[in-house]
């Protein structure tokens, strides 16, 4: 009988207890996080044209005059070692003697490269372009006035409220924190919210002609390393082992517990702040990733900036081509 009798104010704690958990559970629901679908995506295919084998690379430097012998033999032992092959490919500007270094082939450059791998992806997915309600171009090489931005929308006659952002300074970096910002942004916007990003680097007017070495090694393994002055604005030291090193090791920390096993995971290096799509793009053409499988993306880039992005592979829902979905 006492069992059945308990003291109101048990009644009220059990209640209590009771609702404090379900406004748990609904707060729980209402945080988290919408998910977030890469519909597709494109990378541009220069045409042969625009092939330069590393021998005529090096033919070309030396026929511009701006090399002595030293630094064209620093220049041919570092792109022996590095992974560029007889498929690199450069602007037309870069096959003229000297280098044409104009905002006239820069120009031409970004609009050739852009406006051709929107129009792909546009017509892969069948989509049009007054259905997208922002976009994000990255590009850390080339910030014009107007932006690129701005050239995307008047190409492509985007609606006149579409939201754009430039983002520009963080280098290789850069492409990743251009699809976190895009995830953002979809976090707070209706269901059914389409972000376009571009991910782009520009080198017709990124061209050093010089000895120095530090900034040498960018001009080989990046095509670029000054500013539209003519002065260095990018150089590599021997320290950018220990600071990738480090922030690396950062990064695996924090998403070891994510990710796959070592054995399992298939890395990369970036070269500029697209080629984590090229990366991508390589992989699903061989095969070597399927339906469940996570990759994980890491860029690094200047002054030891690292963006990183989990994804996980869905294949195909419904009529949908919807290949990917960020799981973090």
């Amino acid at each position: 009988m006492f069992e059945l009798f308990k003291p109101p104010h048990l009644f009220i704690l059990t209640t209590i207890t009771i609702l404090s958990t379900l406004h748990l559970l609904i707060k729980k629901t209402l945080q988290r996080p919408k998910p977030t679908f890469l519909i597709d995506f494109s990378c541009y295919g220069p045409p042969d044209s625009h092939r330069i084998p590393p021998s005529t690379f090096l033919e070309n430097s030396a026929l511009s005059g701006a090399f002595d012998d030293v630094s064209l033999r620093f220049q041919s032992n570092i792109l022996s070692k590095s992974c560029f092959g007889p498929e690199t490919y450069i602007p037309p500007s870069h096959f003229r003697i000297p280098i044409n270094k104009s905002q006239t082939s820069e120009r031409e450059e970004s609009e050739t490269v852009i406006f051709s791998v929107i129009a792909d992806l546009l017509d892969k997915t069948r989509a049009q372009p007054a259905w997208v309600d922002a976009m994000i171009v990255n590009c850390s090489t080339y910030a014009p006035t107007s932006s690129l931005c701005a050239m995307i929308v008047n190409r492509f006659g985007m609606r006149a409220d579409v939201a754009t952002y430039n983002l520009s300074g963080m280098g290789c970096a850069t492409g990743l924190a251009s699809v976190c910002l895009a995830r953002d942004l979809l976090g707070t916007r209706a269901r059914g919210t389409l972000v376009l990003v571009v991910s782009t680097e520009t080198l017709s007017l990124n061209w050093y002609g010089g000895a120095d070495r530090s900034t040498l090694l960018p001009n080989c393994l990046f095509r670029d390393a000054v500013a539209e002055d003519g002065s260095p604005a990018m150089s590599v030291s021997k320290d950018i082992v220990r600071v990738a090193a480090n922030a690396l090791r950062a990064n695996l920390s924090a998403l070891g517990p994510k990710v796959l096993p070592y054995a399992e995971q298939l890395r990369f290096g970036n070269t500029s702040s697209s080629s984590v799509w090229y990366e991508l793009n390589y992989l699903e053409t061989k095969g070597r990733v399927k339906k469940g499988d996570r990759v994980w993306q890491v860029a690094f880039g200047n002054a030891s900036t690292i963006s990183r992005r989990l994804i996980g592979l869905l294949g195909l829902i419904e009529s949908i081509s919807i290949r990917w979905m960020f799981v973090m």
